[in-house]
């Protein structure tokens, strides 16, 4: 259950609060699913969500193409992980 004052699931900040791009259940889980507002692509693992940029930062591949480990994060083209809790 989110915390006071959190975002909705499936929502992301736009100018005037947050903006719902999709519902959890259209999220399958262990996978990457792009959005339609911006360059940005959601993962599920489980209850978790996680929402990152959709376009590598090495090569500029689609990360929507890439394949979900857990929180890891698999470039399609080079094979980058990203860890989708730190960001890193």
């Amino acid at each position: 259950m989110p915390s006071p004052g959190s975002p909705p699931l499936g929502a992301i900040p736009a100018a005037r609060g947050w903006q719902r791009v999709t519902r959890r259940c259209a999220l399958l889980d262990g996978a990457v699913t792009a959005v339609d507002c911006g360059a940005l692509v959601l993962a599920r693992a489980g209850d978790l969500v996680w929402a990152t940029d959709g376009t590598c930062p090495h090569r500029g591949a689609p990360l929507a193409d890439g394949t979900l480990d857990g929180a890891l994060l698999r470039c399609p083209w080079h094979g980058a992980l990203f860890d989708l809790r730190s960001g890193v």
